[in-house]
This record gives structure tokens, sequence and C-alpha cells, in this order.
């Protein structure tokens, strides 16, 4: 992905105060050194719009790593409601294609307030691969590999 990287470095270089900006935020997730280009765009942007833009970015990227194998997933959680809070506040209001900034942190707001780090799962009822019934509850504290598939 070396040419994704490359190209996100540009854009950002030669674009970084641009009014367009914004939509791009949300692709930027993807790509290497994500992070370091929406705190970048969301403080040197000059349109509250594209700063609106990267912070939800930003927040999704920080629900993301608090989600994934990471060693510092309370903090990136942390983070991630702290950027939302102040999304909603200050750039609720910035419309998109996709609605509000507002609507759409506060969309996962209550994603990481339900299911975050930290949170418990909702039980999982089912049969293990031997026909038995078994629940999720049942391996409380132990590692537990969930495979879900179907034949739909």
């Amino acid at each position: 992905m070396p040419a994704a990287k490359e190209a996100a470095d540009l854009l950002v270089k030669n674009y970084l105060k641009s009014e367009e900006l914004g939509p791009v935020c949300q692709i930027l997730v993807n790509y290497p050194g994500a992070e370091k280009k929406l705190r970048q765009i969301a403080e040197k942007n000059p349109h509250k719009e594209v700063q609106g833009q990267a912070l939800l970015a930003l927040a999704q990227l920080l629900k993301n790593q608090s989600e994934g194998v990471s060693a510092n997933k309370e903090k990136s959680a942390k983070e991630a409601e702290n950027t939302l809070q102040l999304v909603i506040e200050k750039y609720g209001e910035v419309e998109t294609p996709q609605g509000s900034i507002g609507d759409r942190a506060k969309e996962l707001q209550a994603d990481i307030k339900e299911f975050g780090y930290g949170k418990l799962l909702p039980e999982i009822a089912g049969e293990d691969v031997d026909g038995r019934a078994m629940k999720l509850s049942d391996y409380l504290g132990k590692v537990v590999l969930l495979d879900f598939w179907g034949n739909w």
C-alpha cells in the first residue's frame, strides 16, 4: 500500500487548506498515518466543515483502535468519546451528503456507550458444534473465539 500512503501524503500536503477536503477525511481513516493527517487537517484547515469532518473521522479511527489490537485501547476509547463530544458541540450542524455530522457523532457515541471498550457483550445463545446448548456468558473470564457462519 505504499502508493496509497504516498497519495494520501500528497493530498494533505497540497490541499491542506482546501474547503473540499472534508469528504476525503472519512477515506483517510483507512490509510497509514491517518491519525496524524486527520489531526493536521482539523488543526490547520480554516473551514469549519472540513475541521468537523476531520474530527469525526479521527473519532472513528480512535474508536476502531479501541476495538482492535492495541496497547492503548482504554486511552483511544476515551479520546474517541471526547472527540465525538467536541464534534457534537462545535460542529454538530455541519451537513454532509450522509447527514449532519452531529447526528453521525451521536450514533458513534451511542455505539461506544453500549459496546465500547470494557463493556460486556450482549448475551449470545446457540448450539456448539456438538449440538449442545451454550451461552456466551458460560465462558465469562475465558478467551473465546466466535465463528459465525451460515448458508443463506
